[in-house]
């Protein structure tokens, strides 16, 4: 079952879980611990001492503390800091009450209310010219402004970062980290990744230095959080699982909760829904404890998607109620319509459709208050979808038509493609083929733009991370040069030992990068070779002949032809699209693609010839991979250079896969006109047409060779008769086992 799902985007929900770290003042510096044995301290000395005006302090101190371990908790001694001071009439300490409190309210999901504080804080603090404290205001501010305005959270905290900077003393180091691990975070949320990963690592190095295990594990999360933008995911779950060894030791729960769901978030992008599912639900754990209610919605509705994905309906439905019911609390508008769409969704699986529309609408009215555009889009099409489903072809044609209008207004590729694709189905049903052919352009169009767009994207990230190492080899060249200076001042006598070590230093980082350079364009010039492939299986020669075809039968009114040709058409383009984006898939997919792919061939060409595809009974098709889509374009030979050309008898296309000396073969044995003459009557009739099919393909099995270690190989018998005259052709491909 094709599952339809909606999930938050990856920045937000990354972002919504990122811990804050305070820094302690700096009366209190002196004493700093980490987690509860400061905790036990303060407390201990808050209960022996007299004076209010200490008190304030000591309560201020409890907040930021409780800040790491219990934010619950730290809400509780924020108040009553709050409390004394404004009895006493201390305006500092109001100042920095609201400060701590304003950064408590963000931390447990309540933007507004912390907003609030921040610039009662700020403005306070101004005034009073406390400067650390202004400093941590502004820390706080760019951390709630964090899920809503980039642009002024980043001011904000590079802001902080300065202020911090210029007071220079042993407390302003905390909230140095703080910011570089929060400028970090925002870099990453807005595809900054290397000016991201700067700050993090600046942070780590800090954090290292001070032995400060706690902002460590926030490093380590964020992180983690910027290789999953990567799609680095084994690097991503390094980073968080090393957040999480020492967040259990501080006993920080929040922060263990954060991290268990980011857990669960990489889990689900690599398709392990079960331990996703694990995870998140441990994170829920966690949050219902403190009663974060905004992050216990999120990991509901998460929950809830997974339960989707494993097809357990009941248990989807359950976790998106309960996930409704905290947004509605918190009038949450969107989340209100994620949930409606996610019920809509199910029903319509189910086949009850009447409530999946009753809620899809309902989604859809939501959206399009909050002028959620691609949400109201996508709505649009689930609805079109629905309707399809009944067969109610003129409603499914005008939500998909206003869905394809939303999607154009905003640009948005993926859901152009699938409203395209649903209008030509729903025209094609109607008996409209003109119509629908139009969309299936359209289709073709904008799935071809979403393929370029992905190979894009990849080649920016690989470039990303090409740039990002080669700067830090850089770094180490120059930090190495530096010590090697150094050294030589302290110790002339060795200058010629340490300059010696300094140059192979040199040479083995140069090395690194020749060797990396290297992968890299391998790795690049078979992304260049599948994609040159996919273009010369589907290339534009090919494409008009179908749609003459597909014309061919409309105007001969054979409808019956024309939808068996469409149909074949549409999911021999699907395949191609699925199939290219896995470097391997399994035997059985491949015969598949094949069988299709030859289906339009035979009607095309009017049943000129014959198909034959058998596999040995020791093979198992549903076992063994290959390279995707590996053969088509050894077929496509057989048939236009060598069957095509025959007049005088009937073509046989043989296509058989058998297993030897523990290798894979497949077979395509043809008795067209042969290879030779083939050549011969190109030639003759000056046909200008080249197929690069074959060769991209020996170049690309080199690649995969070479990749992989091991040892594949493509072989050609020209077969003849007893006359000794061409008859036909054999392609031998070997493709090695993994043992």
């Amino acid at each position: 079952m094709n599952k339809i799902i909606t999930y938050i985007p990856k920045c937000v929900a990354a972002r919504m879980f990122l811990c804050i770290l305070c820094v302690f003042s700096t009366q209190i510096h002196a004493q700093k611990k980490q987690g509860q044995p400061f905790v036990d301290s303060l407390l201990k000395e808050l209960h022996a001492q007299k004076d209010e005006t200490v008190k304030i302090n000591i309560f201020i101190a409890l907040a930021r503390a409780y800040y790491r371990i219990d934010p619950k908790e730290g809400m509780k001694y924020g108040e009553l800091g709050l409390n004394l001071s404004t009895r006493l009439g201390d305006k500092q300490g109001i100042a920095r009450s609201y400060c701590v409190l304003g950064g408590l309210y963000d931390l447990r999901g309540n933007i507004a209310e912390g907003r609030k504080y921040d610039s009662i804080a700020l403005q306070m603090l101004q005034q009073h010219g406390d400067k650390h404290w202004a400093a941590l205001s502004y820390y706080f501010t760019g951390k709630s402004l964090q899920l809503n305005d980039h642009t002024a959270s980043l001011s904000a905290l590079l802001t902080a970062l300065k202020m911090f900077e210029e007071e220079g003393s042993d407390a302003s180091r905390d909230g140095i980290i703080d910011c570089h691990i929060a400028i970090g975070a925002a870099y990453g949320s807005t595809g900054d990744y290397l000016k991201g990963l700067e700050h993090l690592k600046a942070a780590t190095k800090m954090c290292l230095d001070a032995n400060d295990k706690l902002r460590l594990a926030s490093c380590y999360t964020n992180t983690g959080i910027i290789f999953y933008y990567l799609a680095n995911y084994p690097e991503a779950l390094n980073n968080h699982f090393a957040a999480l060894k020492i967040n259990e030791e501080a006993g920080a729960k929040m922060k263990m909760a954060n991290c268990y769901n980011n857990i669960g978030m990489v889990y689900t992008e690599q398709g392990n829904k079960k331990e996703a599912l694990k995870s998140t639900t441990a994170a829920l754990s966690f949050y219902e404890e403190f009663g974060n209610k905004q992050a216990i919605a999120v990991t509901l509705q998460n929950i809830a998607s997974i339960n989707y994905l494993l097809d357990n309906d009941s248990a989807a439905l359950r976790n998106y109620r309960r996930a409704l019911s905290i947004y509605e609390e918190l009038d949450d508008k969107n989340g209100i319509a994620d949930c409606y769409a996610g019920f809509g969704n199910i029903y319509s699986d189910e086949k009850n459709f009447q409530q999946a529309i009753k809620y899809l609408l309902a989604a859809l009215g939501m959206f399009e208050k909050t002028d959620n555009r691609y949400s109201v889009a996508k709505s649009l099409f689930n609805i079109a979808n629905v309707y399809h489903k009944q067969n109610l072809y003129s409603d499914a044609d005008k939500y998909a038509a206003r869905s394809l209008d939303e999607a154009e207004k905003i640009s948005a590729i993926e859901i152009i493609s699938e409203a395209s694709e649903l209008l030509s189905q729903v025209n094609a049903a109607t008996g409209n083929y003109k119509k629908s052919l139009t969309y299936y352009k359209s289709f073709v169009a904008s799935r071809d733009s979403m393929f370029g767009e992905a190979q894009t994207k990849k080649a920016a990230q690989v470039q990303m991370q090409y740039e990002f190492d080669k700067r830090e080899a850089l770094a180490r060249v120059e930090q190495d040069k530096k010590d090697a200076i150094l050294l030589s001042r302290l110790e002339r006598k060795n200058i010629v030992i340490y300059c010696s070590t300094a140059a192979f230093i040199l040479l083995l980082a140069i090395v690194a990068l020749y060797i990396r350079q290297g992968r890299l364009r391998i790795s690049q010039q078979k992304a260049e070779l599948e994609q040159k492939q996919l273009r010369a299986q589907m290339n534009p020669h090919f494409i008009f002949n179908c749609l003459n075809s597909i014309q061919h039968f409309v105007v001969a009114n054979d409808v019956k032809n024309a939808n068996k040709y469409l149909s074949g058409f549409a999911l021999l383009m699907r395949q191609t699209l699925e199939n290219s984006k896995d470097g391997i898939i399994t035997l059985r997919k491949e015969i598949a693609y094949l069988e299709n792919y030859l289906s339009l061939e035979l009607l095309r060409f009017e049943d000129k010839f014959t198909v034959e595809i058998t596999c040995a009974d020791d093979v198992n098709a549903d076992a063994i991979e290959v390279p995707a889509m590996i053969i088509q374009p050894f077929i496509e030979n057989a048939i236009r250079h060598g069957l095509c050309y025959l007049e005088d008898r009937l073509g046989v296309l043989k296509i058989q896969f058998y297993k030897k000396e523990g290798c894979l073969y497949c077979e395509v044995d043809d008795n067209g006109i042969g290879m030779e003459r083939s050549r011969m009557l190109k030639e003759r009739n000056q046909i200008a047409y080249e197929s690069h099919g074959m060769e991209l393909t020996r170049k690309r099995l080199a690649l995969v060779s070479k990749g992989y270690g091991s040892d594949y190989s493509i072989e050609v018998v020209n077969k003849k008769n007893n006359n000794g005259e061409p008859e036909g052709t054999i392609i031998i491909i070997k493709f090695p086992l993994e043992k």
